[in-house]
């Protein structure tokens, strides 16, 4: 069984050493106010200005990525403008400071042997069912399809000759140094959290639709839970659960469907320079050492719309905001329930006992979280997706998903919450720095 160890280390706030704030911000410190602080209404002003500018230090500086225009046309729209930019500008001060706390979470897990571990994991077991499910005729090319799925304004996409998941592994091996939490997370995003790459679903559907396929794989795949995905959501013309139409029902209901707004094709993608990406020795290889190469992240293609539920809960509780509620967590959270059977298997949590009521429930599902946001959060603003509050949200739209699959069948929908509806950011933190601080893998 796969463990970590409790150690519990000394968290430091941002404030309680200039350097560190430095190392974390690079040239950009967080913004203090002082006795010779420009007037509020100057640095509202800067601060507006600064929401439609493409930082590079976006992580550090803009801490909600909000689509704000303080001029107004009328007297009153400006007053209500003015009042939104004042509690916007406060709120920022305290979501700065959790912007930089949950930098350093993410930069933990992100280089955790753990979260890599339960990637890779994730990856190799969608290999051992594909490679059961089709001919040897048929395997080369599944592969391609299925793992090689690339998308340049796709946010966080990886492009590589040789995907991590199919590269021979020893049994119980951790994770090549080479290795990226980006890499490894963007791989199984390609996979199985793109609209466009149906290959995931399509072998599901082959599994339910073929008994003996079925009992093959049943340590595998919990077929009855795609089944139900079916019924919930309703299916294509294909036999596939249409999942992402459940997700836009969830924010009509909530009638908040502008939680974000896209921006230009022409902002989406941009150039790096190579040096200061952290590229695994396959990504350098197929890029050929160019000096720049294009990344899309989320704050990049999306802004979030300022009078959105979502963006003024964010602000009232100084929660930092990236580009809304994770997509990409919804449909790797459904993976992950899809795939139960064998990840629990290879940690050894088949038998796990539910802990607590609030928070997650259960090792697993804070195990997929957590390392979710290590992931989308990342550790640099070149793989900067979304904010720890938008991971969980995903979560929770999961959540609902599942527990509308099971009606009348309250056991099987508690048995994993993976949204965490009840916690602070302090409580968030000590639990990353309590899971993965020197994790040992026993």
């Amino acid at each position: 069984m796969d463990k970590i160890s409790p150690t519990q280390p000394r968290v430091n706030h941002p404030d309680s050493d200039a350097n560190s704030s430095k190392k974390i911000a690079g040239d950009t410190q967080l913004i203090h106010q002082s006795s010779n602080a420009p007037s509020l209404k100057s640095r509202i002003k800067t601060k507006s200005r600064a929401f439609e500018d493409a930082d590079v230090h976006r992580i550090a500086v803009d801490p909600h990525n909000f689509k704000f225009n303080i001029e107004a046309k009328t007297a009153d729209s400006a007053e209500l403008r003015r009042q939104s930019a004042e509690a916007l500008f406060d709120s920022s001060i305290a979501a700065q400071k959790n912007r930089v706390l949950e930098f350093n979470a993410a930069k933990l897990i992100s280089s955790s042997p753990l979260a890599k571990t339960y990637v890779l994991n994730f990856g190799k077991s969608l290999v051992e069912i594909l490679r059961q499910c089709y001919s040897n005729n048929e395997i080369k090319q599944k592969e391609n399809d299925m793992f090689r799925f690339y998308r340049v304004n796709q946010a966080g996409a990886v492009s590589v000759d040789d995907n991590v998941f199919l590269k021979p592994r020893k049994k119980h091996a951790l994770p090549d140094g080479d290795i990226t939490l980006r890499e490894l997370g963007a791989s199984l995003a390609q996979t199985v959290a793109i609209g466009e790459n149906k290959e995931f679903l399509l072998m599901l559907r082959k599994i339910s639709d073929d008994v003996k396929l079925q009992d093959q794989l049943k340590n595998y795949v919990d077929i009855d839970f795609f089944r139900r995905l079916c019924i919930e959501c309703g299916c294509d013309e294909k036999g596939l659960p249409k999942t992402d139409a459940y997700r836009v029902k969830l924010y009509t209901e909530n009638n908040d469907l502008q939680v974000r707004t896209k921006t230009p094709d022409n902002y989406q993608v941009k150039a790096y320079p190579t040096s200061t990406l952290q590229l695994s020795p396959r990504e350098a290889s197929f890029i050929q050492f160019q000096e720049v190469a294009n990344r899309a992240t989320g704050g990049q293609i999306f802004r979030i719309t300022p009078d959105s539920s979502f963006a003024k809960r964010a602000i009232e509780l100084a929660r930092p905001t990236t580009s809304g509620p994770s997509g990409t967590t919804f449909h790797i959270v459904l993976a992950a329930k899809l795939l139960a059977p064998v990840l629990k298997s290879k940690f050894g949590l088949a038998g796990e006992q539910l802990e607590g009521s609030l928070g997650w429930k259960s090792y697993s599902a804070k195990l997929l979280m957590m390392t979710l946001m290590g992931y989308l959060h990342g550790e640099r603003e070149a793989d900067h997706h979304h904010s720890m509050e938008e991971v969980i949200q995903g979560g929770q739209h999961a959540d609902k998903l599942i527990r509308s699959c099971y009606i009348g069948q309250s056991e099987r929908a508690e048995d994993e919450t993976f949204g965490y509806d009840q916690y602070s950011i302090e409580s968030l933190m000590t639990e990353i720095f309590r899971t993965f601080h020197q994790d040992t893998l026993l």
